[in-house]
């Protein structure tokens, strides 16, 4: 091995450790009930934060400030910005300022152009694609039949014998968009077929959860009246030692305990590490009113 391949070995290694280092920190900040920042649509930007409600004594160690009504406190164990963080000596307060205010003004717009870009998306008859499964991974696509000379000014390609076109204002992900100064045709072939396949993985799950759930004698669980509301459950009779490994509850006097294999909402999975057993009460007694058995 010459020192070329040397030094290319160890940066890809090291590239890997920071990504799972921020991956890590996304993590423990979102169950601080935090908000994670980072630069969406700018990958050469490397800063990110975790910016989480301000507590009684945080001022005094943690820079502070207000954002939409909010007291927010940053911190410096799950960030990478020195100059935010009060004991480096490259701290900074008017920098933190600015580079909070921008970072989260990013994000915030991001998840507002999300939003509204899944249901454009939908009523156009387009494909929505993002990854439900991972908190940390905030990309997002929408793919639009293509039309006459597409291929000129977008990303095209050709998933289950349908062609469709990267619409740049319904997503996220700049180096699909040829205009913008990340394009990268391999990373977006790349990032768009995983995103792909996420959700025809998620819909055969479902429609299996559909046929499975109810020959089980379980009740198959969704909203029928929100097509952006993805999830779906299967709760089937409780048996003995089922709350030790599963999350369980009654509806109607009924023991039901959440299928992982027959569901996804992660959050309601005692093996997964977004596990939340208020947010899962919450979203499985909504879903219930929707209930097929």
């Amino acid at each position: 091995m010459n020192l070329k391949t040397i030094f290319a070995t160890l940066a890809v290694a090291f590239v890997t450790v920071r990504a799972d280092v921020k991956h890590d920190n996304s993590r423990k900040c979102n169950q601080m009930n935090g908000l994670f920042l980072e630069a969406r649509d700018d990958p050469s930007d490397t800063r990110y934060g975790c910016l989480a409600p301000k507590q009684y004594g945080d001022d005094q160690n943690k820079f502070c400030g207000g954002y939409d009504g909010m007291q927010l406190c940053y911190i410096p164990e799950l960030g990478n910005i020195n100059y935010c963080n009060m004991s480096s000596w490259e701290y900074n307060s008017r920098g933190c300022n600015l580079g909070v205010n921008y970072l989260y003004h990013n994000v915030m717009n991001d998840d507002k152009k999300h939003q509204s870009s899944e249901i454009t998306c939908i009523q156009k008859g387009g494909i929505f694609l993002e990854n439900e499964h991972d908190i940390t991974d905030f990309r997002f696509a929408c793919l639009l039949p293509k039309k006459r000379n597409d291929e000129k000014s977008k990303y095209c390609a050709t998933y289950d014998g349908k062609s469709v076109c990267y619409e740049p204002d319904l997503g996220n992900i700049s180096y699909c968009d040829k205009k913008n100064m990340n394009y990268n045709s391999r990373g977006c072939y790349l990032g768009l077929g995983y995103l792909y396949d996420m959700k025809r993985f998620e819909d055969e799950k479902r429609n299996e959860s559909k046929k499975s759930c109810s020959r089980k004698g379980g009740y198959y669980l969704e909203n029928p009246e929100e097509p952006t509301d993805k999830r779906f459950a299967c709760l089937l009779p409780k048996k003995n030692g089922d709350d030790k490994n599963k999350y369980c509850v009654t509806y109607d006097e009924i023991p039901l305990c959440y299928s992982p294999d027959l569901s996804n909402i992660d959050y309601c999975d005692y093996d997964s590490l977004d596990f939340n057993s208020r947010g899962c009460a919450l979203g499985l007694g909504y879903l219930w009113r929707f209930k097929q058995h």
